[in-house]
């Protein structure tokens, strides 16, 4: 059975099996979609719980779309369209968002300094911890005459 196309090994999603999501930059996500649909796990996942309400919440995994929630949140608020309290909600997730991607942007940096000053990462950072490997139960001895009086 020959086939004409080059099997892909890794890598970048050949276009006709790239995910459809826009993010919110513009761009296209372009990781694998799931095989007969249109977006990646993720994406897929995100589309089929999110509500439709005066703030569009895009999953929150950029600069961008922070910027992006809360200009919409300002908005939103300022015509009247939210309360107060979601709006305050709202903002305090895009804070806690842009805390966790300046610690990986922090974190890439230190990897890529330690990289380039030869010193291991395991130096510093520990490899993911490997399971627990699962120990015999302890072993249940019958209960005898002597043992029960």
């Amino acid at each position: 059975m020959a086939t004409t196309e080059t099997p892909n090994n890794g890598g970048a999603a050949p276009p006709q099996s790239q995910c459809r999501y826009t993010l919110a930059s513009g761009s296209q996500c372009r990781r694998w979609a799931v095989r007969g649909r249109e977006h990646c796990p993720e994406h897929a996942r995100w589309l089929a719980i999110r509500g439709t309400g005066p703030v569009e919440i895009p999953l929150i995994e950029d600069p961008a779309s922070i910027a992006l929630v809360l200009s919409q949140t300002a908005r939103a608020l300022a015509c009247g369209q939210i309360p107060p309290a979601n709006g305050r909600a709202i903002i305090s997730a895009c804070r806690v968002a842009q805390a966790a991607l300046t610690h990986t942007l922090a974190e890439a940096k230190f990897r890529l300094k330690l990289r380039q000053l030869g010193i291991p990462a395991s130096d510093f950072f520990p490899e993911a911890a490997t399971p627990p490997q699962p120990s015999a139960p302890p072993s249940v001895q019958p209960a005898t005459e002597s043992t029960i009086q």
